[in-house]
């Protein structure tokens, strides 16, 4: 049985520190090939060739940094086999480069353990508060 909450904090430290880099192929390589992405007010992203044409966008728009808060697990999580799925409920905060908000929000996460200790984001719900 995989440490799903372990793999998750650095999967998210891996996300935030992709934003900081500046590094939309980095952010992407930590999605599933199949991803899908929902944020409000666009059409679905949907593939990982799809999601990094989105985060370059994304990285394009001011953000500088980021922090993502897991609020609340799936208890099947850490019973998860290769190939299977669970979901994470959360927070996030993006920051622009002067270090002041550029957005917060929740999230709901759906991920994918692709190979042993190999989590995956496999569909990323967001939305603004």
């Amino acid at each position: 049985m995989e440490d799903c909450k372990g793999l998750i904090s650095a999967a998210s430290d891996k996300w935030c520190r992709m934003v900081r880099d500046r590094n939309a192929a980095g952010l992407a390589s930590l999605y599933t090939e199949d991803c899908q992405l929902y944020v409000p007010g666009l059409e679905p992203v949907i593939g990982r060739a799809a999601f990094e044409k989105f985060a370059e966008g994304f990285i394009a728009s001011g953000i500088k940094n980021a922090t993502i808060v897991t609020n609340e697990l799936d208890e099947s999580a850490n019973n998860v086999a290769v190939g299977g799925t669970f979901w994470e409920k959360g927070s996030y905060t993006f920051y622009k480069e002067d270090g002041t908000v550029m957005e917060a929000g929740r999230h709901v996460i759906i991920w994918k353990l692709v190979s042993p200790g190999n989590l995956q984001y496999f569909i990323d719900i967001s939305n603004k508060v």
